[in-house]
């Protein structure tokens, strides 16, 4: 995004909320901007000091739909887990434990999100970003809309909205791992409901 407001939203709920404004272009529609998806900022402790970081607010879990996690799954370099959640509005969140030269890649209805383990990077659409393990593990949640791709690594150290049109052709999400596997603890999909009624 490239604008954005930030807001209180009164007295007694201290959180400060941002709601990103983004361009990308919309086939067939005479507008080519959008509101993202609203953030709650803080300051948290690192080993490097406090920083800024950014996550969902906790209102967007009301429109998760039921689902089951996935529990203590190793993905190895020729193997996958594929999912097809209904719709496509999606979120998925993974905890996992990398190999140390290990790509966890996911192929999210036609775009790719990849976790490289040798450099401690999350990238996706020619973006990067630093994203160190945490004991080990790495903390992915991405939530897919219908113009729009946020990920969110290791609970908002690192925030991503990617302007993004899914494939039609496109229903499935695909985890797999080249040059070293992963352990994921949970993997967990869950359809979304639209916000709109």
């Amino acid at each position: 995004f490239y604008a954005s407001q930030t807001y209180n939203l009164e007295a007694k709920d201290r959180r400060r909320i941002l709601v990103p404004w983004g361009q990308i272009n919309i086939p067939g529609m005479p507008f080519n901007q959008m509101m993202g998806l609203p953030v709650e900022l803080k300051l948290a402790p690192t080993a490097e000091g406090l920083r800024l970081t950014a996550y969902p607010i906790a209102e967007v879990e009301k429109l998760r739909a039921r689902a089951k996690p996935i529990r203590n799954l190793r993905v190895s370099p020729g193997e996958s887990l594929t999912q097809r959640p209904p719709g496509d509005l999606v979120e998925m969140e993974a905890e996992f434990t990398p190999e140390k030269s290990a790509e966890v890649r996911f192929e999210v209805r036609g775009v790719t999100v990849t976790y490289d383990a040798a450099k401690n990077e999350v990238a996706c659409l020619g973006k990067r970003a630093a994203l160190a393990p945490v004991n080990g593990k790495v903390h992915l949640r991405m939530l897919l809309d219908r113009t729009s791709l946020d990920i969110f690594g290791n609970r908002g150290a690192v925030y991503m909205p990617m302007g993004f049109i899914p494939k039609e052709s496109e229903t499935q999400i695909v985890a797999t791992t080249r040059n070293g596997g992963a352990l994921f603890e949970t993997i967990t999909f869950w359809p979304l409901k639209s916000a709109w009624k």
